[in-house]
């Protein structure tokens, strides 16, 4: 489990990190992530009616489409191709997505295909600017109470460290000891599971009993804003957020920054990755604007390869109102090597099949 922590805290700040533009490059050409029926607390669908699921602690959210990503032709047809040549002389591979699909309802006992949106909620640091371990998840899904139950007790059943406890009447499976540090998953009804550190998991159910807070303020106000086909993020970010070296640069430029959201989204034949800064005037807007297009020409004048100034080339940054825009479209023939390739790493590390290996939260 150490190194999830270790990737946990990364996607952290690597959210945080929009405002300086400089990861911009890794998300754009990204593909997959939202919109469903499960039902949430306050009758809003999936991650649309998540905020009033998301504890008032989080400072960073980010949801995915399950849904969206198996609707896409484009990036279907481009796991396909890439699964048909892995398959070659490999029983144990799938040879397209439905077929994999059908082997992990075959071995999990539930159709994956009911899984809808999954929802990452957490904080970048803690009161002390320390990284923060409070992350947690919350998954979207058409699964029954008894399919998600039997689904956890059955893989339990080959792991003798995941034990229960009670909290707020709810039933948590506890992997690898009871302190504050260790995972924890709970079936909340209406086909929604959150997992994740103690406090987070914690913090989710009294929200669903009517003892606890959910988001709201700038974080609040960036989560309704943003939207997308595929995926959405929103942050409420502050210098302190920003990776080593980043923050005493963009610190003066960061502060004008009152919150961040965005989404990947599809457009026709092109992929499109979009964050909007919302700042405090349209002169905090310009400035901030200013600062990013002199980040991005001093990145065009160091950046080494192709892919990154051709990124760097086709990411606009506009100003609406106090409102800075970043986006980036690739046309969907950019996109499908980089799903082939994800799909030969999957392939190359996967060993024992496409099902569930026992319960885990690695």
């Amino acid at each position: 489990m150490g190194s999830r922590n270790r990737s946990r805290r990364d996607v952290l700040k690597t959210g945080a990190a929009v405002a300086s533009v400089g990861v911009l490059g890794s998300l754009s050409g990204c593909s997959s992530l939202l919109e469903s029926d499960s039902e949430t607390a306050d009758g809003e669908s999936g991650a649309d009616g998540a905020s009033a699921d998301i504890p008032a602690r989080s400072n960073i959210v980010m949801s995915m489409s399950f849904d969206a990503v198996l609707e896409d032709q484009a990036v279907r047809s481009a796991v396909n191709s890439a699964l048909s040549e892995q398959a070659s002389g490999d029983s144990m591979v799938p040879t397209s997505v439905s077929e994999a699909l059908g082997m992990v309802e075959e071995e999990a006992g539930v159709d994956p295909r009911n899984l809808n949106d999954i929802v990452l909620f957490g904080e970048s640091e803690n009161e002390d600017g320390e990284d923060s371990d409070y992350v947690g998840w919350l998954a979207y899904t058409d699964w029954s109470q008894a399919e998600l139950t039997g689904l956890i007790e059955e893989s339990r059943s080959d792991n003798d460290t995941v034990t229960t406890e009670e909290y707020g009447g709810t039933t948590v499976y506890v992997n690898d000891g009871m302190d504050d540090t260790t995972e924890r998953v709970a079936v909340l009804g209406d086909g929604t599971v959150v997992l994740g550190r103690a406090g987070a998991t914690e913090d989710v159910i009294d929200i669903r009993n009517g003892d606890g807070e959910a988001i709201s303020g700038d974080i609040r106000s960036a989560w309704d804003a943003a939207s997308g086909d595929y995926a959405r993020i929103a942050m409420d970010i502050t210098p302190e957020d920003l990776p080593d070296g980043q923050a005493e640069v963009a610190a003066p430029t960061v502060r004008n920054i009152e919150y961040v959201y965005g989404s990947v989204y599809a457009d026709g034949d092109k992929r499109g990755v979009q964050f909007n800064l919302e700042t405090g005037s349209e002169q905090d807007a310009q400035d901030v604007k200013t600062f990013i297009d002199g980040q991005m020409a001093l990145q065009k004048d160091t950046a080494d390869d192709p892919q990154t100034q051709e990124m760097l080339e086709n990411t606009a940054v506009t100003t609406s109102g106090t409102t800075v825009v970043i986006a980036n479209q690739v046309d969907v023939d950019v996109i499908k090597p980089v799903i082939e390739q994800l799909v030969t790493l999957f392939v190359a590390e996967r060993s024992g099949g496409y099902g569930t290996s026992g319960y885990s939260t690695a």
